[in-house]
């Protein structure tokens, strides 16, 4: 009995191994996408901005 649970809780901190690892991924992508924005953001304006000058 207690060497099932043994392995049991060994399954259980792999997974949750492995969900941490995937969050750290996803937050990373979140962080990276949301640097994107802020660059695409800032692009935006810059061109207004020349836009506003032309005209």
């Amino acid at each position: 009995m207690s060497h099932r649970k043994e392995t049991m809780s060994r399954h259980l901190l792999y997974w949750e191994q492995q969900d941490r690892h995937q969050l750290k991924q996803e937050s990373h992508q979140l962080k990276q996408d949301s640097h994107q924005l802020k660059q695409d953001s800032h692009q935006l304006k810059q061109d207004s901005r020349l836009l506003n000058c032309q005209g």
